[in-house]
């Protein structure tokens, strides 16, 4: 796990304040990312949002999503502000419920694929937004994620290699 020092700060708040923990991971409006399901589509894994999305039969590369690293960094976006919304949680709550997902999603991911692929998960909090993501890592494209350059980062980040 590599998070930068922005990021370090927000998850020192969260073990400072006690308050912050507790928040139901699993609501009516997250189930689906609570308790994930992944499937694979034309050499791509994605996140089963339950939106109803149209996706196309097999993957195509355009401006937005030139290989399918981009691809799933794009589709396996989220936002998770707007899971978390009944009851209203603060957005050092939300993140806090972020923290708690990676663990989650790293545990399914393994389960589901171990020894198949690698995997590469990304939360980003910069005070206000939590977004969620993952990715397959991939060795023949370009890396989505630059570990090396995490403290490069404008907001806060956590980046969680999955094997």
């Amino acid at each position: 796990m590599y998070i930068n020092s922005k990021l370090q700060v927000y998850l020192d708040e969260i073990q400072a304040n006690v308050t912050l923990h507790g928040h139901n991971v699993y609501t009516k409006e997250a189930e689906r990312i609570a308790s994930p399901v992944f499937f694979e589509l034309d050499g791509c894994v994605l996140l089963d949002q339950g939106t109803g999305d149209e996706l196309p039969a097999q993957f195509s590369p355009d401006a937005v999503t030139p290989d399918r690293t981009a691809f799933e960094a794009q589709y396996n976006h989220l936002h998770l502000t707007d899971y978390y919304t009944d009851p209203p949680i603060s957005p050092i709550g939300v993140f806090s419920i972020g923290v708690e997902l990676v663990a989650i999603w790293t545990t399914q991911l393994k389960q589901q694929f171990s020894g198949r692929r690698q995997f590469v998960i990304v939360l980003s909090f910069d005070g206000e937004e939590t977004v969620l993501r993952f990715f397959t890592r991939r060795f023949d494209e370009p890396v989505w994620a630059d570990i090396a350059g995490i403290e490069k980062y404008i907001d806060g980040v956590m980046i969680v290699e999955v094997e």
